[in-house]
C-alpha cells in the first residue's frame, strides 16, 4: 500500500505526446510510494527529498480531491526549491492561477488538521489522485479556491 505518489514531469525521450491530452496519460506519469514513516504516519522531509534527489523540499500545493463530499483530509504536494528540470504539466493543474509552473518531479501525499490525523488513512491511489487532477483539468475548477473554501468549512465545523 502507498503512502505517496510521485508525479514525473514529461520527457520528450518518452514520446508519450501531450501531459494532458488524456485520463492515461496522466496517469502513467505517476508512480506509487511507500515512503517510511514515524509511529504516528507522518513521513519525513529526509524521505521525501532523498525521492526528489534534493537537498531540501518544500510544500508547494495543498489542495482537496474535487469530490464535494471530502472535507477531512486533503492533499499536499511537496517539490524541490529549485527551478530546474523539465515542465511538470500535470501537477501544474492545481496551482494557484498566474504562477510559474512546477518543475521536475513533486511528491504527493495524504494530510489533515492535527485533529483529524489519528483517523486519516495515509494510503493513496494513483487512480484516485490521477482522477482528481484529470477533473480540475477538465472542469477548469481553481484548485486552490476550492482548497480555500474547504478549509473554511472544514475550520468553521471543527471542534
Amino acid at each position: 500500500m502507498s503512502n505517496a505518489v510521485i508525479i514525473y514531469p514529461n520527457d520528450p525521450a518518452f514520446n508519450l505526446g501531450p501531459a494532458l491530452r488524456d485520463r492515461d496519460t496522466v496517469t502513467s506519469l505517476m508512480d506509487d510510494l511507500f515512503l517510511p514513516s514515524s509511529t504516528d504516519g507522518h513521513i519525513d522531509d529526509k524521505e521525501v527529498a532523498a525521492v526528489l534527489k534534493s537537498a531540501e523540499v518544500k510544500q508547494v500545493c495543498a489542495f482537496f480531491n474535487p469530490k464535494r463530499t471530502i472535507y477531512s483530509w486533503n492533499y499536499t504536494m511537496y517539490g524541490t526549491n529549485g527551478d530546474t528540470g523539465l515542465p511538470n504539466e500535470v501537477a501544474s493543474v492545481v496551482q494557484k492561477p498566474g504562477c510559474p509552473g512546477f518543475k521536475g518531479p513533486v511528491v504527493v501525499m495524504k494530510d489533515a488538521p492535527v485533529k483529524a490525523w489519528k483517523r486519516l488513512d495515509t494510503s493513496i491511489s494513483v487512480k484516485e489522485l490521477a482522477a482528481a487532477i484529470w477533473t480540475y483539468h477538465k472542469t477548469g475548477l481553481d484548485a486552490a479556491q476550492v482548497y480555500g473554501e474547504r478549509s473554511l468549512v472544514r475550520w468553521l465545523g471543527s471542534d
